[in-house]
């Protein structure tokens, strides 16, 4: 019998050590409670699209249509791991960010941010995410994951 060939039998091993893990940028900034904020009528509504600014690129940026569960990270090689929010092409590998960073959700309050427990943490407008919790993502809000910031706005809503 012979064996069927993965995907992983047909990368080179630089391939391997370049996608094996996330770089690690030092330890993460201690979660601290977030501060109360006031909610909008747009925070409760679910936008048809996010657009991610990305800050520092000199206001590059893309959108991404909303789905019930959003995956935020960095696509692979042999794309094993496919996200919704990709940050591969903004230098994510070099920022810090993990290949499954954080997610995005749909609730009856609006859309909810969590991490995922990734390598080098999500700020959310620069307050450290406790992992696996989840926090209320605004229209406006400033996230970052590792060390790449990005502004987030819901597009196409209905008011």
């Amino acid at each position: 019998m012979s064996k069927k060939k993965t995907s992983l039998d047909v990368i080179s091993e630089r391939d391997v050590t370049r996608i094996r893990d996330t770089r690690f940028l030092g330890p993460r900034a201690p979660a601290a409670p977030m501060q109360p904020r006031k909610t909008d009528r747009l925070d409760l509504r679910i936008p048809r699209q996010l657009r991610f600014i990305i800050t520092g690129e000199n206001g590059k940026s893309f959108d991404v249509p909303v789905k019930k569960f959003m995956v935020i990270g960095r696509a692979g090689i042999s794309h094993d791991h496919p996200v919704d929010v990709d940050f591969q092409e903004y230098s994510g590998q070099e920022l810090g960010v993990s290949r499954y960073h954080a997610t995005i959700t749909i609730s009856a309050d609006g859309l909810r941010v969590k991490d995922v427990n990734s390598t080098n943490g999500t700020l959310l407008n620069g307050r450290g995410l406790r992992p696996l919790q989840s926090y209320r993502l605004r229209h406006g809000d400033e996230l970052q994951f590792g060390k790449l910031k990005v502004r987030v706005l819901f597009l196409g809503l209905q008011l």
